[in-house]
């Protein structure tokens, strides 16, 4: 296939797989996905290999969904007809947690058990199955603009260009391996999370250019614990793979390929590849702080290319209760975002979520389905760690309780985040009950600064 041709087609694809994002993410119910983008949407080959992923998505699911693609096509191989949907919420499966669905397959078939079980087992039926029909929907358009495109290039299937596309992205990716510096490299995060426990994620980065390849293990890091902060190895993997390419060759497309010459090792029981039935629900509270280690053994290697810590996973809330007339609600988890870490030429973007990409759902948006006010939301001035460049503003609004995120090459630290009810910190790993008129404040961290001012 000549390179004229693999371009048409491979725009083709992007349009594709793009435009059932954003239809995805227009007609969703939930403002998770509909404001914040909290969403991913990927191509896959009928052997399950990830193509082609959307423009638009957090980098946890489009590198979990490269996974769990294949697993699902394992699991259900020479077994799916049309009007089948495969639908999976396995945490071992696909992206982390129970809330995560992944919806496998384009063509939609009503099934009334499927919707009774489902509707007793969410809190929240109507944006679930709202949120659903916009993936499965989302799903036919896609479906019938790619056997458009197959007719209209006269291809029977994408299997050849799917080979010619993965094949090229992992050569591709090993020559770039191939230009660095070889070696093992560390790079270790502290933080603490609600409740106080201190986690270490600890990383060695093994760069071998004669063949092509990279190996991060992190051996050393905290065990799983008893709390929902464990992560599944899909959720690693994801993380880790975005940190190097993020910074080796990120110009080039993100498919099996690319990924295939990164290799990802954390043992067994760890936070970071934690054993079934190890709680999982709040996994991002530890994986988004994945790519920290990371980048600071890659600063050994590439120290124009990485940036300083950030605040790491972002602040969630969420909110259930009764409104004045009685009915129960439930709110869908609302996100904000402290500060980036400075690079070696740029200061840090205040307020961005790093490393997951969302946005932050409105405030309007939340005060319009529940029953909360905002007194206000801004930026932390001066909470970014000073340096050469400096890390970017925190929020003031609502996890890194006790210490900022890390400077960088002698960057000084960021502020530490804080939670208060009405004025008093909060660090309790527990549900909490409030009364009409409480205010919370969230302060979110500021990144770290990079080199010596």
């Amino acid at each position: 296939m000549d390179g004229v041709e693999l371009e048409i087609l491979w725009s083709n694809l992007i349009g594709i797989v793009t435009e059932r994002a954003k239809a995805l993410q227009r007609i969703a119910f939930s403002p998770v996905v509909r404001e914040a983008g909290d969403l991913a949407c990927a191509l896959f080959d009928r052997r399950g290999r990830m193509v082609a992923q959307a423009n638009t998505g957090t980098p946890g699911h489009i590198n979990s969904l490269a996974i769990a693609g294949a697993h699902l096509v394992r699991i259900f191989a020479n077994n799916l007809k049309p009007g089948d949907v495969v639908t999976t919420n396995d945490p071992w499966l696909s992206a982390g947690h129970f809330f995560d669905i992944t919806v496998l397959t384009p063509i939609f078939e009503p099934c009334p058990v499927l919707h009774a079980l489902i509707k007793q087992n969410v809190r929240t039926p109507d944006a679930v199955f709202g949120d659903l029909a916009a993936q499965v929907s989302s799903g036919q358009a896609a479906s019938e603009r790619l056997i458009a495109m197959c007719r209209r290039y006269g291809l029977i299937d994408i299997e050849e260009l799917s080979d010619e596309i993965i094949s090229r992205s992992e050569t591709a990716t090993r020559q770039a391996i191939a230009k660095l510096k070889p070696g093992t490299f560390h790079g270790e995060s502290s933080f603490d999370v609600p409740g106080g426990q201190v986690i270490t994620l600890k990383s060695a980065v093994t760069i071998d250019p004669d063949a092509g390849e990279i190996l991060i293990d992190f051996t050393g890091s905290t065990p799983q614990t008893t709390s929902g902060i464990n992560v599944v190895l899909n959720y690693t993997h994801a993380y880790s793979t975005f940190a190097i390419r993020s910074c080796l060759n990120p110009e080039l497309p993100n498919n099996t390929g690319s990924l295939a010459p990164i290799k990802v090792h954390a043992p067994k029981g760890s936070i970071l590849n934690c054993e079934y039935p190890a709680p999982v629900a709040a996994r991002h509270v530890v994986g988004m702080y994945v790519p920290m280690p990371i980048l600071k053994a890659l600063y050994h290697v590439m120290p124009d290319r990485v940036l300083a810590e950030g605040s790491g996973a972002v602040w969630t809330m969420q909110i259930q209760g009764k409104r004045a007339d009685g009915q129960p609600f439930t709110s869908s988890m609302f996100n904000y975002s402290g500060g980036m870490g400075a690079r070696a030429s740029k200061v840090g973007p205040s307020a961005t979520c790093y490393p997951t990409g969302v946005a932050a759902v409105p405030v309007e948006i939340v005060e319009a389905v529940t029953p909360v006010l905002f007194d206000r939301k801004e930026l932390r001035p001066g909470s970014g760690g000073d340096g050469a460049m400096r890390g970017g503003d925190g929020n003031a609004v609502a996890s890194r309780v006790e210490e900022g995120p890390e400077g960088l090459g002698g960057g000084e630290p960021g502020a530490a985040g804080k939670f208060h009810i009405n004025g008093v910190a909060v660090r309790d790993l527990k549900k909490l009950t409030l009364q009409p008129g409480d205010v919370v404040l969230f302060e979110t961290p500021g990144g770290g600064g990079y080199g010596h001012r």
